[in-house]
């Protein structure tokens, strides 16, 4: 009996508006060589029947009833019954619509680099908010992007399944389970993320992309803990803002995000590449600046003084002391 080389684990709890669009975008894949798990809850929809409609129409359909394990227990329950007889994992939510060469460019990238153990792609937002996001691709750039964000799409993501027995790697009961593994495990896991657009992620009122006040707690609990174990100290609830991405910051708390940069520099550990660190951190702040620029001019100056300025891009220069002089605010 052939057993498929990618096993792809779809998580569904009353998704019944959605899911045809997202097993269809699975079953359009130009790579075929795969068996679809649809871990289903109870749903109060007819989410069920859809998936059992769908089985009668491709073999390399499962269906597994979850039974209120929720959505930890249905991750790790994909990982138990896939990691021993397929060579790769890949995540999928029901309310998302996968590029149709998504499965072969991350496959055929795995295959190449043997030493990736987690590939993940850009994705483009679309629903009730539209925008491309872009993530660090390498993994150097990714693991120090950790300290603010989770850099890691989660449903865009091809795990090695001899990673995950390796590690024995389990998701932690947890609001953000993808940030708290990712951040547990930097040191063991090498990450990648194509710069490809591969997954089109759908953002609606009930979407996991919509963050409510415990979730922001918790991807700050995990970021300061992050920091505390990579660079060896902590920010302030008060200075929460040093982790974030805030707009219109004051020339006050521009300082202190300039000094906070510089004691990341000069703590960083030794598996932070130091070029990739600076240029992240002058990327990043450059950005603080620019949505701070109707606090005008003095957000130039800081910016102009910083150890950022002399290496940037001189037009992007020159478009932030544009932006401060008139005090643009978008």
């Amino acid at each position: 009996m052939h057993i498929p080389s990618l096993a792809v684990i779809m998580l569904v709890y009353n998704a019944a508006p959605y899911l045809e669009a997202a097993i269809e975008s699975i079953l359009a894949q130009t790579f075929t060589d795969f068996t679809l798990y649809a871990i289903a809850d109870l749903s109060r929809d007819n989410s069920s029947e859809i998936i059992k409609h769908y089985i009668h129409l491709d073999s390399r359909i499962q269906y597994i009833p979850n039974k209120h394990k929720g959505l930890v227990g249905a991750l790790n329950l994909g990982l138990e019954i896939s990691k021993d007889s397929y060579e790769y994992i890949a995540r999928m939510d029901a309310d998302d619509i996968s590029h149709p060469r998504r499965f072969e460019k991350q496959l055929n990238f795995m295959n190449q680099n043997q030493h990736i153990d987690i590939c993940g792609s850009a994705f483009k937002l679309f629903g009730s908010r539209k925008r491309t996001i872009v993530r660090p691709t390498t993994n150097d750039e990714i693991k120090i992007a950790f300290m603010f964000d989770c850099t890691m799409a989660h449903p865009s993501l091809v795990f090695r399944s001899k990673c995950i027995k390796k590690y024995s790697i389990t998701y932690p009961e947890s609001k953000i389970e993808d940030y708290t593994l990712w951040t547990t495990l930097f040191n063991e896991i090498i990450f990648h993320n194509l710069s490809n657009v591969l997954l089109y992620y759908r953002v609606h009122e009930n979407s996991k992309f919509q963050k409510d006040n415990q979730k922001v707690q918790s991807e700050y609990q995990v970021k300061q803990h992050y920091l505390n174990k990579t660079c060896g100290f902590q920010t302030s609830v008060d200075e929460s803002y040093l982790l974030n991405m805030p707009t219109n910051l004051t020339t006050k708390q521009l300082i202190q995000m300039l000094e906070f940069m510089a004691q990341l520099q000069q703590n960083k550990p030794h598996y932070f590449n130091g070029v990739v660190l600076f240029k992240y951190l002058q990327h990043r702040f450059f950005r603080f600046c620019f949505l701070s620029s109707r606090s005008g001019m003095g957000v130039w100056r800081i910016w102009k003084e910083s150890p950022f300025y002399q290496t940037y891009h001189s037009l992007r220069n020159i478009e932030l002391w544009v932006r401060c002089l008139f005090k643009i605010s978008r």
